[in-house]
């Protein structure tokens, strides 16, 4: 016989004769900090906000990792640092899903705040507009454009960006 498991905070599960199935939470999300230069895994006491509409929670990590459980569906803002490296962030929905996350830093000593401004077509500054950085990584010979840094445009339709300092002319 086959019994189905359904819940809000559970995935579907299957459960047949004597096989075993282990309860996976929904709306997971993994998190795993890189510095965005090297692409090496970074091992530093490490800091994380999760904020949506109604709270912001902080997490810590010794290792650069982060793992949260059974969220709530919403559009969620994470800043994220790592001791030497700026503070970041990045932005994610959650709606009955899983997500794993590779999200880089930048190392505080080889980056410069650059301020980038939103405009529409009639140069009307554009406020709440999420601005994605994409660096290019290069993985097994093959380019790779990565997403190292989101911010979001503030009443004046403007956010600061760190980049590297190398890459900025």
């Amino acid at each position: 016989s086959t019994t189905l498991f359904r819940s809000k905070t559970y995935a579907d599960v299957n459960v047949s004769n004597n096989l075993q199935a282990q309860l996976s939470p929904t709306n997971t999300l993994t998190i795993q900090l890189y510095d965005e230069e090297t692409n090496a895994k970074i091992l530093n006491h490490s800091n994380l906000d999760l904020i949506d509409g109604t709270f912001a929670q902080n997490y810590t990590s010794e290792t650069g990792n982060f793992s949260m459980l059974n969220l709530t569906s919403y559009y969620y803002e994470l800043i994220y640092t790592s001791t030497g490296f700026n503070l970041r962030s990045y932005y994610q929905n959650l709606d009955e899903t899983n997500a794993n996350l590779t999200l880089y830093l930048l190392d505080s000593a080889k980056s410069v705040n650059i301020k980038a401004t939103v405009y529409d077509a009639s140069l009307e500054s554009q406020e709440n507009y999420t601005i994605k950085v994409l660096r290019l990584f290069i993985v097994d010979s093959t380019p790779d454009w990565r997403v190292v840094e989101m911010q979001r445009t503030n009443f004046n339709g403007e956010a600061i960006l760190h980049l590297d300092k190398d890459d900025v002319k």
